[in-house]
């Protein structure tokens, strides 16, 4: 698990709202504070959908998804006090990561991958999360992960601290 804290935040999110670098990503839950805190849940109710209008293998909504619905809250003249989501690597990806970083062997034992997003006193920070189906002393899956974050940041010339 690492921490970056970002020092460009509006070209971080510029890139997280109005482009699509994370509209795979699934969101698990977000949290909104401008004038009233907005909770987001994740979580797709497919009774809401009519049959075959939804994949029902799909557990939680794509950041595209609901991206602009966020925008909409967070646009203005003011910054939010305060922004806190949690994205999840969607599963069609999990594989090409696992090749990308000789981890096939793990398949099976990773539940998800994480990016925690944190927005609070002006100040920006993502934490990866790496969660497993068991336990595992081995420590590669979690640093591929935050490798995974850095390269994406310094594919995105975003300027970041490690913290």
């Amino acid at each position: 698990m690492i921490q970056i804290q970002l020092n460009s935040i509006k070209d971080f999110m510029n890139n997280l709202l109005l482009l699509d670098y994370f509209d795979d990503f699934l969101c698990v839950s977000g949290e909104i504070t401008t004038f009233n805190t907005f909770s987001i849940d994740g979580f797709i109710h497919h009774d809401y959908y009519l049959q075959g209008e939804h994949n029902p293998s799909i557990e939680y909504s794509t950041w595209s998804d609901l991206k602009e619905h966020c925008h909409s809250i967070i646009k203005g003249k003011n910054s939010p006090l305060r922004l806190k989501f949690i994205f999840k690597l969607p599963e069609k990806e999990m594989e090409s990561f696992l090749i990308k970083n000789n981890l096939e062997s793990f398949k099976d034992d990773i539940q998800g991958l994480y990016l925690n997003l944190r927005f609070e006193n002006h100040k920006l920070y993502i934490t990866t999360g790496t969660t497993l189906k068991t336990f595992s002393f081995s420590k590669d899956v979690e640093k591929a992960w935050d490798k995974e974050l850095t390269t994406f940041m310094d594919d995105l010339n975003m300027i970041y601290t490690l913290k």
